[in-house]
Protein backbone atom coordinates (compact mmCIF):
# COMPACT_ATOMS: atom_id res chain seq x y z
CA UNK A 1 0.00 0.00 0.00
CA UNK A 2 2.82 2.42 0.85
CA UNK A 3 4.45 1.62 -2.48
CA UNK A 4 1.19 2.42 -4.30
CA UNK A 5 0.83 5.73 -2.45
CA UNK A 6 4.45 6.61 -3.18
CA UNK A 7 3.99 5.94 -6.89
CA UNK A 8 0.70 7.86 -6.95
CA UNK A 9 2.26 10.87 -5.25
CA UNK A 10 5.20 10.74 -7.63
CA UNK A 11 2.88 10.74 -10.63
CA UNK A 12 0.86 13.60 -9.19
CA UNK A 13 3.99 15.62 -8.52
CA UNK A 14 5.37 14.92 -11.97
CA UNK A 15 2.11 15.97 -13.58
CA UNK A 16 0.94 18.86 -11.49
CA UNK A 17 3.40 19.84 -8.75
CA UNK A 18 2.52 22.87 -6.65
CA UNK A 19 3.91 25.30 -3.77
CA UNK A 20 5.24 29.62 -2.65
CA UNK A 21 8.71 30.22 -3.67
CA UNK A 22 11.71 31.40 -1.85
CA UNK A 23 14.65 32.99 -3.56
CA UNK A 24 16.91 30.54 -1.75
CA UNK A 25 14.90 27.48 -2.72
CA UNK A 26 15.38 25.80 -6.02
CA UNK A 27 13.82 22.86 -7.78
CA UNK A 28 16.99 20.89 -7.06
CA UNK A 29 16.65 21.56 -3.33
CA UNK A 30 12.92 20.80 -3.28
CA UNK A 31 13.43 17.61 -5.27
CA UNK A 32 16.18 16.43 -2.93
CA UNK A 33 13.66 16.75 -0.08
CA UNK A 34 10.99 15.04 -2.19
CA UNK A 35 13.35 12.16 -2.94
CA UNK A 36 14.23 11.81 0.74
CA UNK A 37 10.52 11.64 1.58
CA UNK A 38 9.75 9.12 -1.15
CA UNK A 39 12.66 6.91 -0.15
CA UNK A 40 11.67 6.99 3.52
CA UNK A 41 8.33 5.46 2.46
CA UNK A 42 9.89 3.13 -0.13
CA UNK A 43 13.15 1.88 1.34
CA UNK A 44 13.52 -0.84 -1.30
CA UNK A 45 13.46 1.48 -4.31
CA UNK A 46 15.83 0.48 -7.07
CA UNK A 47 18.40 2.91 -8.43
CA UNK A 48 16.27 3.20 -11.56
CA UNK A 49 13.21 4.13 -9.49
CA UNK A 50 15.23 6.68 -7.53
CA UNK A 51 16.44 8.24 -10.76
CA UNK A 52 12.90 8.32 -12.17
CA UNK A 53 11.52 9.92 -9.00
CA UNK A 54 14.18 12.64 -9.18
CA UNK A 55 13.73 13.29 -12.92
CA UNK A 56 9.96 13.38 -12.57
CA UNK A 57 10.18 15.78 -9.67
CA UNK A 58 12.51 18.13 -11.53
CA UNK A 59 10.25 18.12 -14.59
CA UNK A 60 7.15 18.82 -12.50
CA UNK A 61 8.90 21.50 -10.47
CA UNK A 62 10.17 23.30 -13.54
CA UNK A 63 6.66 23.24 -15.04
CA UNK A 64 4.99 24.54 -11.84
CA UNK A 65 7.93 26.18 -10.07
CA UNK A 66 6.08 28.77 -8.01
CA UNK A 67 3.61 26.27 -6.59
CA UNK A 68 6.19 23.52 -6.09
CA UNK A 69 8.60 25.72 -4.20
CA UNK A 70 5.78 27.11 -2.06
CA UNK A 71 4.87 23.60 -0.90
CA UNK A 72 8.52 22.92 -0.18
CA UNK A 73 8.99 26.15 1.78
CA UNK A 74 5.74 25.97 3.73
CA UNK A 75 5.88 22.28 4.67
CA UNK A 76 9.07 21.03 6.34
CA UNK A 77 7.56 17.60 7.09
CA UNK A 78 7.06 14.98 4.36
CA UNK A 79 3.35 14.48 5.04
CA UNK A 80 2.60 18.20 4.77
CA UNK A 81 4.76 18.48 1.66
CA UNK A 82 2.92 15.60 -0.04
CA UNK A 83 -0.50 16.88 1.06
CA UNK A 84 0.30 20.30 -0.38
CA UNK A 85 1.41 18.78 -3.68
CA UNK A 86 -1.72 16.63 -3.91
CA UNK A 87 -4.00 19.55 -3.05
CA UNK A 88 -2.37 21.75 -5.69
CA UNK A 89 -2.46 18.96 -8.25
CA UNK A 90 -6.21 18.66 -7.73
CA UNK A 91 -6.63 22.42 -8.16
CA UNK A 92 -4.57 22.43 -11.36
CA UNK A 93 -6.42 19.40 -12.67
CA UNK A 94 -9.81 21.10 -12.18
CA UNK A 95 -8.75 24.33 -13.89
Amino acid sequence: MIKFITILLSILFISFASPVFSEEASCETACNKYLTCVLSANKNATNEQKENFKKGCLNGCKKHKKESLKCYKDNPQCVGFFNCLVKNAEILKNN
